[in-house]
């Protein structure tokens, strides 16, 4: 299917997902809690988010099929001398990401460059998980690590110096994370990329992904290293470094707002 006709169906699926209004109520809440009122929202946030997720969902459903040197042209990536400068200290990397533009691409067009990435995922639930990762991902020679026997396996793959990537931009479990103030409310964050950073003392790379203007390219932005604080208090110093691991994410959303998945329920979990 040739890129501009994916664009087009993309879009055609942005705007039959907008007519009906999919998690629109879900949506229009993160976006009033991230701006404070729809005044302030960006123009023309709706359709640009709902053109965007349009587009993700036939580029997914197409990239078994995509060849790694096409998805390697697709690609632009920014800072990658922040990456390869953590990477030369060879006790690996932790990437902190989000889901955001499409991910799937990056790390592909990644593995295409000669980047060994390992990939932590929660299994799915009535799939088989071979399957579907096994033809999303490990076709393009991306690894995956289940959650369930996350800490072994990230501790043999920093070992051999190769990058796992975690996402910080999820609720998740009160057991799995900390509270930390995420755009002016708390917000139930994984605590498990700083925790293993400091454990096995490799330094954390934050990256982002996003479309291009033309719709069909993409870029990939590292950023350098998050420097860490330190706490008297452990506790306040997950909290404190958590926050930290959050903050660009932040700082993108803000500069590419239609690039992330509004349907989640960021701050479904509360403090009790």
């Amino acid at each position: 299917m040739p890129r501009p006709l994916i664009v087009f169906k993309g879009k055609c699926i942005g705007k039959f997902l907008h007519m009906i209004g999919f998690k629109k109520d879900r949506i229009v809440r993160n976006l009033n809690q991230v701006y404070g009122s729809k005044e302030n929202w960006p123009k023309n946030i709706l359709s640009r988010i709902y053109r965007h997720f349009g587009l993700l969902l036939i580029e997914i459903l197409k990239m078994p099929s995509v060849s790694q040197e096409t998805v390697k042209e697709m690609t632009t990536f920014d800072g990658l001398e922040h990456l390869d400068k953590a990477l030369s200290h060879n006790q690996g990397v932790i990437m902190v990401s989000g889901h955001t533009g499409n991910w799937e691409c990056t790390m592909a067009s990644l593995v295409g460059l000669g980047y060994d990435l390992h990939v932590v995922v929660k299994r799915l639930k009535h799939v088989d998980n071979d399957y579907i990762f096994g033809q999303l991902r490990e076709s393009k020679g991306i690894k995956t690590i289940f959650k369930d026997k996350a800490v072994l396996n990230i501790r043999r793959a920093l070992k051999k110096n190769a990058i796992c990537l975690l996402v910080m931009d999820q609720n998740s479990k009160r057991s799995d994370g900390v509270f930390v103030d995420h755009f002016g409310k708390k917000a139930s964050t994984f605590a498990a990329p700083y925790v293993l950073a400091k454990r096995f003392k490799c330094p954390v790379v934050p990256a982002f992904s996003y479309r291009s203007d033309d719709l069909v390219n993409h870029r990939a932005e590292f950023l350098p290293s998050v420097k860490f604080i330190e706490c008297e208090n452990p506790d306040e110093e997950v909290e404190t470094n958590v926050r930290e691991l959050i903050k660009p994410f932040e700082e993108f959303l803000l500069k590419h707002p239609e690039q992330w998945i509004w349907m989640h329920q960021r701050w479904r979990t509360q403090p009790k």
